[in-house]
């Protein structure tokens, strides 16, 4: 699976790119060609494919997307980021 995403989120546009490397897929956003924000998300291809030959309908891999762009679209990683700098 090498399909990437694509949405608008405040005038900007995003891809969710998803990569097989390393017995994983990995999910991050990126925004002018440049990463997002600071979160990468991974599930290992054995998780991915039992998942997908159980009977639980469950696409580990699609939660990751949905999560990934709800990160963005929240400004999950711009709280992130001003609560640990604010402790400092």
């Amino acid at each position: 699976m090498k399909t990437n995403h694509f949405f608008k989120h405040d005038d900007k546009d995003y891809e969710v790119r998803i990569i097989e490397a390393n017995d994983a897929v990995h999910v991050k956003v990126f925004c002018d060609n440049k990463p997002a924000n600071g979160y990468s998300y991974q599930v290992s291809l054995m998780t991915k494919f039992s998942a997908l030959l159980s009977s639980l309908e469950f696409n580990p891999v699609q939660h990751l997307i949905n999560t990934a762009i709800s990160d963005v679209k929240n400004g999950n990683w711009e709280r992130y980021v001003a609560a640990a700098t604010s402790k400092n």
